[in-house]
């Protein structure tokens, strides 16, 4: 892309620029939710194998248990509701 960045369009650009921006802030919720959830996930999850949203799943099953801090910043980030895989 680079190497025909004067030909393309401004929409195009832009379009480009928005992407780069989607992809930060997905990077971001991700880790925020990580750091948020590392503990619980450990604390009930360690011996689910990972895949498929299967952490997710099983955190959402300890949901009661799990802190409000893990919760607050999966549903903050959309990730709560995130469609998964079956967990196995």
């Amino acid at each position: 892309m680079m190497a025909y960045e004067e030909s393309l369009t401004d929409s195009c650009k832009m379009g480009i620029v928005e992407a780069a921006m989607a992809i930060k802030q997905g990077v971001a919720a991700i880790e925020y939710s990580l750091m948020s959830c590392e503990a619980d996930a450990d604390k009930f999850c360690l011996d689910v194998q990972p895949g498929d949203g299967a952490i997710l799943n099983c955190l959402k099953a300890n949901e009661a248990e799990v802190t409000a801090a893990c919760t607050t910043a999966l549903k903050e980030t959309g990730m709560w509701n995130a469609p998964m895989g079956d967990a196995k």
